[in-house]
């Protein structure tokens, strides 16, 4: 359970005009457990020209390469992402247009122009501008856009691109105690570079749309308002993860970030280049985990873990399949489902359309029932 007051921050820089006045300072959403937005306000920063700051110096990024190295290969390819906001707000008056502005961070994709960041950095963009380099600076069009998973893919002419792409790796063979760094520009301070570990794994977090995102990987690399969108590396230079949020008491860096893992963001990512869009896989049972005490009210073993469905949503691939209100869900294609989050991570690893072995406890006896994913709602 979160502690209180302890909010998840989306880590963007946004100045509004508000009545055709420009507020100077920073606009953090915070999001809290219930889906309540609140806003907090920080003091006004001015951007610098470019900035890079390494916390731990000495330490190794690879073989034999230094973390200033490994800064100098990647950072060229970390951008900084402007956004015109432009949204309709009911007044008095009647509907009046409403414009502002944020900026996050993004990294180069592919060679063919593509540039990966948060959607809640480009949401209800009217235009949208990349900076390379802290100087080369280009428009770029909203490829798409993906809330239930924070990631948005922007698309720029592949000549505008001075750097390369950054390569992914395999978010499902990082460990906890990697050591990590992040590359973005918090503050406006461009390419600015942290450096930590990797804190945590499987945390689960909850999107701007509402919905969670499972498999989330938590550093202590300080990540601030505009860090949104950069990406988090591994000593390789490799992508793990997309910055995206911070949980904190006082909307600054806690020294708790959670990055969206690099399997979910190439699933996403090569959907919305491909056409636009992009679906998540989605069963369609809600439920609650399977501990001691709730296990012995549904008269399961006490040992027993896993889901205990309490509702199967209708026309889904649950319902579908025939799974009732009452199974116990224990494993996934064979794999053990200890509790919701689980659960979940087990099903965004699979495509819509594909087939699934559901296993189940029901009426005292194991059975495993064939399900096909259909798209989140």
């Amino acid at each position: 359970m979160r502690r209180p007051g302890l909010g998840l921050v989306a880590v963007i820089v946004a100045a509004a005009l508000l009545g055709g006045a420009v507020s100077a300072g920073i606009v953090l959403m915070a999001v809290d457990g219930g889906g309540t937005t609140t806003i907090v306000r920080a003091p006004g920063s001015s951007p610098a020209e470019q900035g890079a700051v390494a916390e731990s110096p000495e330490r190794t990024g690879g073989a034999g390469t230094s973390i200033g190295d490994l800064y100098d290969r990647v950072s060229p390819s970390v951008v900084l992402i402007e956004a015109t906001i432009s949204q309709e707000i009911p007044t008095p008056f009647g509907p009046q247009r409403q414009q502002g502005a944020s900026s996050g961070s993004g990294f180069v994709y592919d060679e063919e122009g593509h540039i990966v960041t948060n959607a809640h950095v480009v949401a209800g963009a009217s235009e949208v501008r990349v900076v390379f380099g802290g100087s080369q600076e280009v428009t770029a069009e909203v490829r798409g856009t993906l809330l239930a998973s924070d990631i948005a893919v922007l698309k720029v002419d592949p000549a505008d691109v001075p750097a390369p792409a950054l390569p992914l790796t395999d978010s499902d063979a990082v460990d906890v105690g990697d050591e990590v760094i992040a590359i973005g520009n918090p503050f406006g301070l461009e390419r600015t570079l942290t450096s930590g570990i990797v804190s945590a794994l499987q945390r689960e977090i909850q999107a701007p749309d509402g919905t969670p995102i499972a498999d989330v990987i938590q550093t202590d690399a300080a990540i601030n308002p505009g860090n949104s969108g950069g990406p988090l590396l591994d000593t390789a230079g490799r992508v793990i993860g997309v910055n995206t949020q911070i949980a904190s008491q006082g909307g600054g860096n806690d020294g708790i970030g959670f990055a969206v893992p690099s399997n979910t963001v190439k699933r996403v990512a090569d959907q919305l280049i491909a056409g636009g869009e992009a679906e998540l896989a989605y069963l369609g049972v809600a439920g609650q985990d399977l501990e001691p005490q709730v296990a012995a009210s549904a008269g399961l073993p006490e040992d027993l873990r896993g889901v205990l469905v309490e509702q199967v949503i209708a026309g889904s691939g649950a319902e579908r399949a025939g799974l009732r209100e009452g199974d116990a869900i224990t494993a996934l294609d064979g794999e053990q489902v200890n509790d919701s989050r689980g659960l979940t991570a087990a099903i965004l690893d699979n495509e819509v359309g594909d087939e699934v072995t559901v296993s189940i406890v029901r009426d005292g006896g194991e059975t495993e029932i064939v399900a096909t994913l259909g798209p989140r709602p």
